[in-house]
């Protein structure tokens, strides 16, 4: 994967945050093999927690919650507010 790929990926990954963050109101789960199986999903996921764009966790090690940061959506959004 090139970096442009990996670049898209990630605000691709966002964006997805960003609009289940609004239909739902909840974090996304992620199962721990869905992540192992693509370890470029796993490092972008990574990354965006890295850059606190978004939180992740685990309650149990085998599912893991994605939920867009007031960062996150600001970025999304092209806005600071």
């Amino acid at each position: 994967m090139t970096y442009e790929e990996r670049k898209a990926l990630r605000m691709s990954l966002l964006t997805e945050l960003y609009h289940y963050h609004f239909q739902h109101g909840r974090s996304k789960q992620v199962s721990l093999h869905e992540l192992n199986e693509d370890i470029e999903l796993k490092l972008a996921y990574q990354y965006l927690a890295d850059k606190q764009l978004i939180t992740m966790h685990s309650s149990n090690g085998t599912l893991y919650h994605y939920k867009i940061t007031a960062n996150g959506i600001d970025l999304t959004e092209g806005s600071s507010l």
